[in-house]
């Protein structure tokens, strides 16, 4: 095979190798393949007013793809070297569905306590959720873990929240009369309208001034 001939193929497959990477890449950049995911878990004991928020972990994720948060890693017990859990672990799987987005969430927090009182004893708590529910775009949806304890889940398309973004920005943008996004109609304006200085201004119609004259008698 000539020489130009095997170039020409080689150069050929390397376009064709290099565009499929690119078509690749770009998909799973697509924002509509994306989705943000936030989680809170609280707890409001009795007599509380406030709720308190034990995590809520925020985060971009491709469809159909699993992903997973692990802050914090395993700790070892001094007695027996047996490791476990510390800190936050959030496993999430996400897909569409036809009511909005099927989800499959675990979650695990683990803590570890050494007692003021008997510095030969360990502590490890362990505390596991998994949930498999549907979610509303945007909505958020509130799943009870026990009486004082719950998890709030919300998924928002990054398309539709750039886009809200950039509306406000717009929004905040737009010219002003006087607190109002919109100059007046011409219905709506002042009789005696001026334009001063660039800026519309309210003038006072003021009624003409009556003078009299001594009558002659």
């Amino acid at each position: 095979m000539p020489l130009n001939r095997i170039a020409s193929t080689v150069g050929l497959a390397l376009f064709a190798w290099s565009l499929s990477v690119s078509v690749s890449v770009a998909q799973q950049k697509d924002p509509e393949e994306m989705a943000i995911i936030k989680v809170r878990i609280c707890e409001q004991q009795p007599g509380e007013k406030e709720p308190l928020v034990l995590s809520q972990p925020m985060f971009q994720t491709m469809l159909g793809q699993p992903a997973s948060i692990n802050v914090g890693g395993t700790a070892q017990s001094k007695v027996d070297q047996t490791e476990h859990p510390i800190g936050l672990r959030l496993d999430v799987d996400v897909k569409r569905a036809a009511s909005g987005y099927a989800v499959k969430l675990k979650w695990l927090r683990g803590q570890h306590q050494q007692p003021a009182n008997d510095p030969d004893t360990e502590i490890f708590t362990e505390e596991k959720l998994t949930a498999h529910t549907t979610v509303k775009e945007g909505k958020m949806k509130k799943i009870s873990l026990s009486a004082t304890k719950w998890c709030e889940l919300t998924i928002q398309d990054p398309r539709k929240l750039a886009q809200a973004e950039s509306d406000a920005t717009a929004q905040s943008r737009a010219p002003h009369w006087r607190g109002y996004t919109e100059l007046p109609t011409v219905s709506a304006a002042p009789a005696y309208p001026s334009t001063r200085g660039g800026h519309w201004m309210l003038e006072e119609k003021k009624p003409p001034i009556m003078q009299t004259r001594p009558s002659g008698n």
